[in-house]
């Protein structure tokens, strides 16, 4: 299903700004006023990306912190015998 059709009239100041930013851009007409009524509306595309991104890093967060608990369990239960020795250099 296509989307909805906006018919709007403007001041010819706001298209002559709106013509300008397409030129600087190369961003169609929709596409800038999409931006435009998202960002107006507190819908902005990087508002999304960053709500994402938050629930993102959560889930992340903990994963890491299970796998950090995980790591400590292991660790206590199963410690290698291994020491380290510098190499021994001869004097001369």
């Amino acid at each position: 299903m296509p989307n909805p059709f906006l018919g709007v009239r403007i001041p010819s100041e706001v298209h002559e700004a709106l013509m300008a930013r397409v030129t600087i851009t190369g961003q169609s007409k929709s596409d800038l006023v999409i931006n435009a009524l998202r960002a107006y509306l507190g819908m902005s595309p990087q508002q999304e990306k960053l709500e994402e991104l938050e629930v993102r890093l959560s889930a992340l967060e903990l994963k890491l912190e299970q796998l950090t608990q995980e790591s400590h369990i292991h660790h206590h239960n199963h410690r290698p015998d291994i020491h380290y020795r510098p190499p021994q250099t001869s004097e001369e």
